[in-house]
């Protein structure tokens, strides 16, 4: 594999804007949103921009200064009147009849409606590079500016410190604090990625198994591409010529690809030779050095899985394998660059752990809708706590949810179809041959399935992801029999067979993946047919992983069938479900469940132990609308019409409620905000209040924007509001959620005072005045509080009086007696550990935090005005080009410069080798949450308040 060469900022620059003129013959451009200069004196941190993954970690300290970091992404976000222009625009390609149906953009067409201007763009890379970033690629979309830089640069950039940090035995990089952006940059920025490398993680769960892959003496199978072919009716669309020629599937990956593996796959299955392509951006991930026996991350798997079933399921389609270090770095430049009208993605987590970038991610998903592009991804493998599951740092597998319900991203956007995971279930009846036939398959006939479920102590959490989103509101074509009415979006879509344990996938991987299953062997694998040459052992694959990418190549079929590029593959399949085909198109899973075991008294457990969705007829939240017939779905597909799709402008809504802190029992006000996401207007129909999921009373309907309702039915405990806007006519559904505390009126409790406040610095680098919480026993409560702040907060040295440190576990111990009171004063010091940049050492100095000065102090950077060196930057232009291009490119350079008019003096640059002491905190305002948490006979009862740090 070619590496991309390295394109100076200069040229970058000016191609955007050539780029984004060119877009302005058939589209109106956007206005530009940037005023004046970027200055880092002022800075506003960013919100949810530290990975919760990294807050679970243990913090070793500062990373190297030189540490770097190669694919830094700042994403830009919408206006919310080009966030109303694209809802209106993904209705209309959708909904035939309208001018717009299927008439999808092309990345620049996209940028020069729903991107930022050419003249924003150029600054902010402007700005990046006087920073001593390196510029790796501008979004033809006009979503996002990738760059590199190291540790050091970024701390003098957004002010926050790279740490090395340990979770599972893993090391990791991560900031723990807020990165900091120029204000003039806040209302376009969204977040930033790429300061961790924590990688989504890969949805396969891989076995080696004894070699009885087709006879029953053993009772198992494992899939062949002939036994997909058979079980889901793929067979009639091949031998009529529909086997996926024309279309292309891109494929996402982070490790490097086996391609002699896929080629012996390929062989051994009976399918036509047909070379995966591979596309690689930024560094080169590189693949693991393998050994007998060892475990590996189960990346090479991945790939493997991945490009093999998606090409073996539509086996003459193009297979573009989308490479980098990160899978989601890889998904961004696939859409960005219009790479391929269906994309597979088997990497997720669950939706908590990408703070702030999941709404960028879903941004670029939309992008993706407009542009005619198809996204499929895994539900996930730890059945409905997604949250949960994988390995501990002993390498043991985690069979026991503490973190509650939760669904996995990105297949729980509402541009992305989610595939579950289903156990093909045989019962008495044989549904197997008892010799390979075509395409080594030995299948009968469709087989009846159930839900996938393996979990186990000796498994782990393994099971069909599915359930609720928290973070997007029901899309308006997620209707139909079994839809629950909760108001969210439901996770999944469809189902295909995803068990390793029970008919798995063959694969052929050179990777050695020890398991549960897993036999002595010795030699790589598909040396025989599927067998290594040893012990004859085969490598199986299941998980959500294995049916999403089998599911690619079926829609793969359908698209060649169509004739037509899909798009957005949800509102069809929902129609269909809804439609007269329903049990031609979809096999209804109606037996078995997603749930997992779960400890008492952690998130959402209840008395039973266990947490999830069982299946039923229609929809359900562990299968979706249950598995496919490929051959009725490709031709089916264009047999409905997707009408009704709903309101054309987003609303936005807010949930208040008073008071926030009451004793079970006590009336409490819930009181909901509606209005336009942009202009003005004033939105009717009606919001349903919730508490933690389920409806309390009926809709309210709207009188001037704004629903009231009162209740005093709230359960005791720390709570979620929700309040869900139904839409009408106009306006689009939307949810907003607030948080309140319910004492308990007869059992043991406790309650926070007060529930919110301030904690003010007077400047940077001085510590807070002592804030007192107090905490009140009722009910006969008595024991020890544990008391805990937010890991971005750790950093900064908070302190509490009256309680006991317990360094190891970073936590504080309050006595508190039956019905009394504790008090505990909080103080936060805005002072911490650096390393100075620019020494021969890593001293650690406490430097008082001073903010970052208007005058740039550091490595020397881009000065003066980018418009007064336009020879300069033609001729450093010309360097980058290739020879037969040079001729017409000073005079490009000049009119760009021309065009994009302004200046690039965003402060002065000082030079010189040293930079800055990082500064630590800054002005600005930081989130503490202080929790408390208690043991009362077999109950634990938690409670938070929720403060703000002012650094003034």
């Amino acid at each position: 594999m070619r590496k991309h060469s390295s394109i100076t900022l200069l040229s970058l620059a000016l191609l955007a804007g050539f780029v984004f003129l060119q877009a302005k013959a058939s589209f109106a451009t956007v206005g530009n949103r940037i005023v004046g200069a970027i200055a880092t004196s002022s800075r506003v941190p960013l919100r949810a921009n530290v990975s919760p993954l990294a807050m679970q970690a243990k913090d070793l300290g500062p990373a190297a200064a030189n540490t770097r970091l190669p694919w830094i992404t700042l994403s830009f976000q919408m206006t919310p009147a080009q966030q109303s222009a694209l809802s209106q625009l993904l209705l209309e390609q959708q909904e035939p009849g309208s001018p717009m149906y299927h008439q999808w953009l092309t990345p620049e067409q996209f940028a020069a409606q729903f991107g930022v201007s050419p003249h924003d763009s150029a600054a902010v890379a402007s700005w990046l590079t006087q920073q001593g970033f390196t510029i790796n690629a501008i979004s033809r979309g006009g979503q996002w500016i990738s760059f590199a830089g190291t540790a050091a640069q970024v701390r003098q950039a957004f002010g926050t410190e790279i740490h090395t940090v340990q979770l599972n035995g893993e090391t990791h990089l991560a900031n723990l604090t807020a990165p900091r952006i120029p204000s003039a940059l806040a209302s376009m920025v969204s977040s930033i990625q790429g300061l961790h490398d924590f990688r989504p993680r890969p949805r396969n769960i891989v076995r080696r198994v004894s070699p009885e892959y087709t006879s029953s003496t053993s009772g198992n199978h494992y899939l062949a591409p002939g036994d997909f072919y058979t079980i889901y009716d793929v067979n009639p669309l091949l031998s009529s010529g529909i086997n996926g020629t024309g279309i292309t599937i891109a494929v996402m990956g982070q490790v490097d690809l086996n391609l002699s593996d896929v080629a012996t796959f390929r062989t051994a299955s009976g399918l036509p030779a047909n070379v995966p392509t591979v596309k690689l951006y930024g560094t080169d991930p590189g693949a693991p050095s393998f050994k007998a026996g060892a475990p590996t991350t189960g990346d090479v798997d991945e790939a493997q899985l991945d490009v093999e079933w998606a090409g073996a399921v539509a086996p003459n389609a193009s297979i573009l394998f989308v490479n980098s270090t990160a899978a989601f770095t890889s998904l961004t430049n696939a859409i960005d660059n219009n790479l391929a009208p269906i994309i597979s993605i088997s990497y997720g987590d669950c939706e908590t752990n990408f703070g702030s970038s999941i709404n960028s991610y879903n941004q670029l998903l939309e992008q993706a809708a407009a542009q005619g592009q198809t996204v499929v991804a895994p539900s996930g493998d730890s059945g409905a706590t997604d949250c949960d599951g994988g390995t501990n740092a002993q390498g043991s597998p985690i069979a026991t949810a503490t973190n509650g319900l939760a669904v996995d991203f990105p297949a729980s956007s509402p541009y992305v179809t989610g595939v579950g995971g289903t156990t093909l279930t045989e019962g008495s009846v044989n549904y197997w041959n008892t010799a390979n036939g075509a395409n080594s398959g030995s299948a009968k006939s469709y087989i009846p399935e159930t839900v996938w479920d393996d979990t186990s102590s000796t498994n782990g959490l393994s099971a069909s992801g599915g359930g609720v989103s928290v973070a997007f509101a029901k899309p308006t074509w997620q209707t139909g029999t079994g839809v629950p009415n909760d108001y969210s979006r439901d996770v999944p879509d469809v189902a295909l067979a995803a068990s390793p344990n029970h008919d798995g996938y063959l694969i052929c991987s050179e990777n050695y993946n020890t398991g549960p299953l897993s036999i002595v062997d010795a030699g790589p694998s598909c040396q025989n047919g599927y067998r290594t040459s040893g012990s004859g052992a085969l490598t199986v694959v299941g998980g959500t992983s294995a049916s999403t990418p089998s599911f690619a190549g079926i829609l793969a079929l359908v698209m060649q069938k169509t004739g037509a590029k899909l798009g957005n593959a949800d509102p069809v399949i929902y129609a269909l479900a809804n439609g007269n085909h329903y049990n031609n198109v979809f096999h209804d899973v109606t037996v078995g469940s997603n749930s997992s075991p779960c400890t008492m008294g952690s998130i959402g457990c209840p008395s039973g132990g266990s947490i999830g969705y069982g299946a039923g007829i229609g929809y359900d939240l562990a299968t979706g609308w249950g598995s496919v017939d490929a051959f009725n779905l490709a031709n089916l597909w264009t047999s409905v019409s997707v009408t009704n799709l709903g309101a054309q402008l987003p609303s936005t809504t807010t949930v208040t409620a008073s008071p926030v802190s009451s004793t079970q029992g006590a009336t409490i006000t819930f009181t909901a905000a509606v209005a336009p996401a942009s202009g003005t207007g004033t939105p009717t129909g009606t919001v349903q209040f919730l508490v933690n999921g389920s409806e309390v009373g009926a809709p309210v309907p709207l009188s001037n924007g704004a629903a009231v309702f009162a209740t005093s039915s709230v359960p005791a405990g720390d709570q979620t509001v929700t309040a869900f806007y139904s839409g009408d006519s106009t306006y689009g559904t939307s949810k907003a959620d607030a948080s309140i505390t319910v004492i308990s009126a007869t059992n043991p409790d406790f309650s926070i005072s007060p529930l919110s406040g301030t904690l003010t610095a007077a400047s940077p680098g001085q510590s807070t005045a002592a804030f007192p919480l107090t905490f009140t026993s009722t009910n006969g409560l008595a024991g020890t509080l544990t008391l805990t702040v937010n890991s971005s907060v750790n950093e900064y040295n908070p302190s509490f009086s009256n309680a006991t440190f317990n360094a190891a576990a970073n936590t504080w111990s309050l006595p508190i007696a039956a019905n009394g009171t504790a008090t505990a004063a909080l103080t936060i010091g805005t002072v911490h550990p650096l390393i100075v940049q620019g020494s021969s050492t890593s001293s650690r100095l406490a430097v008082p935090d001073r903010g970052l000065p208007g005058k740039r102090r550091g490595l020397g950077g881009l000065g003066g005005t980018i418009a007064g060196g336009g020879m300069a930057l033609a001729a450093l232009w010309m360097i980058a080009l290739p020879r037969r291009r040079r001729l017409w490119t000073p005079l490009l350079a000049f009119a760009l410069l021309a065009a994009l008019g302004f200046s690039a003096g965003c402060g002065n640059n000082a030079g010189g080798a040293r930079l800055a002491p990082n500064p630590g905190t800054s002005t600005g305002s930081f989130p503490v949450v202080v929790t408390a948490t208690i043991s009362s006979g077999s109950t634990t009862i938690t409670h938070s308040t929720n403060l703000t740090l002012v650094v003034q």
